[in-house]
């Protein structure tokens, strides 16, 4: 019996080691790829769009969100995420790939091609949703009014 319960306690703390460094292979993918640091930059737009929207809110009320605003937070939800999608072995290439040259300059390019693939995205799917508009019409069909 209590030779059981030993094996069973190893096992135990095997599987708690083995998540405990995944994860912390995932913190340091998401370190070396500056994902945290880019969403506190993506928070700070959030602020300064919402500052725009209620221009009457004090500044000291703007510095109480920001402060409220943790990474930590975001960190594990993607820690989660990565855990979940990815095996270690796949975050142990990334981590290879992102910490060669080549990663590393890709990391640096990154919020522009996101931010210019989003701006695309969004002026695609105009165009798309017109065509469609345009050939329903052209078909005789009529919108409902709202």
């Amino acid at each position: 019996m209590k030779k059981s319960i030993f094996v069973l306690l190893c096992l135990l703390i095997s599987f708690v080691s083995a998540d405990e460094l995944k994860n912390n292979k995932i913190k340091e993918l998401l370190q070396t790829t500056n994902t945290i640091d880019i969403s506190k930059q993506y928070a700070d737009q959030i602020i300064i769009q919402y500052k725009r929207m209620f221009p009457t809110v004090p500044n000291e009320m703007w510095d109480e969100f920001v402060k409220e605003i943790t990474n930590k937070d975001f960190e594990e939800l993607l820690i989660k995420l990565y855990d979940h999608n990815y095996t270690e072995k796949e975050i142990d290439a990334l981590l290879a790939f992102y910490s060669s040259e080549e990663g590393q300059s890709i990391i640096k390019k990154m919020p522009v091609v996101l931010s210019k693939s989003m701006q695309i995205g969004a002026m695609w799917g105009k165009l798309t949703a017109k065509k469609i508009y345009d050939k329903v019409i052209a078909k005789g069909y009529k919108p409902i009014e709202i």
